[in-house]
Parts: structure tokens; C-alpha cells; sequence
């Protein structure tokens, strides 16, 4: 994935080498099948601590995904589910920065796998804060208002863009950051689809 204070690969993203090449400038969508921007609108994945996505996530626990719930036949479903839990980080139970894009290979092809507990040679400041304190991500908003218009085939295009903010329970609140994902998705002969590439961008804000 890449970042934008500068732009730079994350280890999801580094053996891609053309992951851009039918994604458009997109901006991201809402959980939900139809264009609008709220987590609790958000019928196409089940997330959890273990609650459903269609409940806005608790100001307590981290989004989570539960796989069975995840309409594999559906590209918007598998998008979704991919960009929520690539972005949502527990330092309480992670072992690295890229647990969370370990958790999110399930919906990918095994070319784009990482492996649990792999981490990168400079995590960012914000993972070294939640580590401190033991903080979590709490999803703020997840919106795809403008989507890819190209119809799809056994490739699609989308774009998703996450609002997350990381807390804890002594307190502590990280900044609010915003990844935007562009993401293709292929789908298999039995008609399942998986990300097959992804480019990403991090935007930091105030703190939340």
C-alpha cells in the first residue's frame, strides 16, 4: 500500500507492479450496497467485536468482519470486508503494523498473502503509540460515493475510503486517518471474487 505523507509501498502492495492500470480516480462508498457514507447504513458485511456492520462500531471495540457473513459472489461485499479489516489495527492482540493486512489476504489471491507477524522496517509513529498504550482502531466512516462507472466483468474496480481513529482504554486517542484504496478484484471460474491488486493512501489528521 502507499502512503501519503510521503507516498510509500506497504508490504501488501510491494510485488504489484501494475495495481493502478484499470483503477480511476475514484473516491471511496458506505458499507452499504447504495452510494452514501455511514457505517450503520451498512447491510453488505457483518462486522463485530463480534457485532454486525450493520450497527455503527462501538466507541469501545475495533471493527471486525466476520468471513461467514461476506458475500463472496458480490465484488462490492468482498471490497468492503477487504478494506475494513486491511486498516483496522489492535495493538492489543497484534503482534505487528501488518497483522491487519495479514487478516485481509483471506479476500485476496494467494500472490498478495502476508504473512502474520511480518513487520515492516519502519513502522509509523502512530502503531508505536498504540502499541504504548494498547490501542485499537474504531472506524469512523467508510465511503464509496464515487465508484468505478466501468461495468464489470471477471475484473472489477473499486474504490473504498476508511476513516479510522485509534483509542484506548487509559484514555488515549490517536490522530484520524483516512486511507483511500483503489482496489481490482478478479473473479474465479465458481464465481468467487478476490482482490487480486491494490494501491492505498493514508492521509493523517488532527487528533481525534
Amino acid at each position: 500500500m502507499k502512503y501519503a505523507r510521503p507516498v510509500v509501498p506497504l508490504l501488501l502492495v510491494a510485488a504489484l507492479s501494475a495495481c493502478a492500470s484499470g483503477n480511476k480516480d475514484e473516491s471511496g462508498s458506505s458499507v452499504s450496497s447504495a452510494p452514501s457514507s455511514s457505517v450503520s447504513s451498512a447491510p453488505s458485511v457483518t462486522a463485530s467485536s463480534e457485532t454486525s456492520a450493520s450497527a455503527s462500531p462501538t466507541p469501545t471495540q475495533p471493527v471486525r468482519i466476520n468471513p461467514e457473513d461476506v458475500d463472496v459472489s458480490d465484488p462490492d461485499a468482498v471490497a468492503d470486508a477487504f478494506a475494513v479489516t486491511a486498516v483496522v489495527r489492535d495493538a492489543r492482540t497484534d503482534t505487528s503494523s501488518t497483522d491487519a493486512q495479514a487478516r485481509a489476504s483471506q479476500w485476496c489471491v494467494p500472490s498478495l498473502a502476508v504473512t502474520e507477524g511480518a513487520e515492516l522496517e519502519r513502522p509509523d509513529g502512530e502503531w508505536t503509540a498504540m502499541q504504548e498504550h494498547e490501542a485499537y482502531d474504531v472506524v469512523d466512516e467508510i465511503d464509496r460515493t464515487i465508484d468505478d462507472p466501468v461495468p464489470d466483468t471477471t475484473t472489477a474496480y473499486r474504490m473504498r475510503t476508511v476513516t479510522t481513529h485509534a483509542e484506548a482504554e487509559d484514555g488515549w486517542r490517536g490522530q484520524t486517518r483516512t486511507t483511500q484504496l483503489w482496489i481490482t478484484l478478479e473473479q474465479s471460474p465458481e464465481g468467487a471474487w478476490q482482490v487480486s491488486a491494490v494501491t492505498s493512501r493514508v492521509e493523517e489528521g488532527e487528533p481525534a
